[in-house]
């Protein structure tokens, strides 16, 4: 069994009422991918991740943390929901896919490279090593995500919209979550019939 490895001081945070909307938006995209039958073990926890383009992660096990921030702002905006759901949908991907369980040699770890996510970005204690998924990984988890929203009925432009507007205000993402390479996928998957 997969143990998550946050410390008793990570920042979660509990707000009952944000977790049951995040946990129906989730639940809505579990429902039309490969782990629909086991829909009723995903867990939606929220986080106040230190790094604010931090949106979500995937913890393995079914457990998707999203950012406390993103929640309250899709609670009280219909703007901010899309993003909310297209952070979903890339989160669940991973978890589908099972990027979380892969060893380094499926999934190769980018080391010494610069403007990557790190432990303290996700309000880890130092002690634990985070190992963030590689560009393939990320990129694969675009992909089904935009199947799901395929599924779903939703138009996956939003994606294109969302990663041009990062490249409009110069967010560049990272080593790997590629903005360009993002936003090049997105227009090639989203004019596809």
């Amino acid at each position: 069994m997969h143990a998550l490895p946050f410390s008793p001081s990570y920042p979660f945070v509990a707000d009952e009422e944000l977790e049951r909307y995040v946990t129906v938006y989730g639940l809505e995209i579990v429902g039309v991918s490969e782990h629909r039958e086991v829909r009723a073990s995903y867990q939606f926890k929220l986080a106040d991740f230190p790094r604010p383009d931090i949106l979500g992660l995937s913890g393995g096990n079914h457990i998707i943390f999203i950012s406390y921030r993103l929640s309250r702002l899709a609670y009280g905006n219909p703007d901010y929901l899309w993003l909310l759901r297209q952070t979903l949908a890339h989160e669940i991907a991973h978890d589908v896919l099972g990027n979380i369980n892969r060893t380094e040699e499926d999934a190769p770890y980018e080391i010494g490279r610069t403007n990557q996510i790190t432990s303290g970005d996700l309000g880890l204690s130092d002690w634990i090593k985070f190992r963030p998924f590689s560009r393939s990984a990320e990129l694969a988890a675009d992909r089904k995500g935009m199947e799901y929203w395929h599924k779903l009925g939703w138009d996956c432009g939003y994606w294109v919209w969302l990663f041009m507007n990062f490249t409009a205000h110069g967010y560049e993402g990272d080593v790997n979550h590629p903005t360009k390479d993002r936003l090049d996928q997105a227009i090639q998957i989203c004019s596809q019939p």
